[in-house]
């Protein structure tokens, strides 16, 4: 017999606007609507081949961090999104192979965000978001 898992709608349509900015971020220079409860902690820059873009952002309430990530919007993105060698993924011992462009792109931001998730989240719930290509940026610090 199946059993489905409890769902949190509520957060997960949260998470689902939080995507949706940051396609807003993208498209207005770095501005976006943060949730009334929350407050911005960190803009997300990543390098995809060649230039930083905006690619997201973090926000905090009392109670929890999200991290949140968007898709391939850019020429450049594309590009990375057509890099589809495999890597060791190597920050997880026996982590397997990984995306060669979303790797790329990932270890442009990553360094930022662990400083972050260590920095915040002691007693706070992570929940780490993201639409296509920003779906898989958030599998690889999710998995780390």
């Amino acid at each position: 017999m199946l059993k489905f898992l409890s769902v949190d709608y509520e957060k997960a349509l949260e998470l689902l606007l939080c995507c949706e900015q940051t396609y807003k971020q993208w498209e207005d220079n770095g501005q976006f609507m943060i949730p009334a409860d929350y407050s911005l902690v960190a803009l997300i820059k990543a390098c995809a081949i060649s230039e930083l873009e905006w690619f997201g952002f973090v926000i905090e309430n009392k109670d929890s961090l999200i991290i949140a990530f968007r898709g391939t919007k850019s020429d450049l993105d594309w590009l990375a999104d057509l890099k589809v060698e495999q890597e060791i993924f190597p920050y997880v011992m026996g982590g397997g192979s990984v995306h060669k462009g979303f790797l790329s792109i990932y270890q442009s931001c990553r360094e930022m965000l662990l400083e972050i998730i260590k920095e915040k989240t002691p007693a706070k719930k992570i929940f780490v978001t993201g639409h296509s290509l920003g779906g898989s940026l958030a599998t690889l610090l999710g998995y780390e």
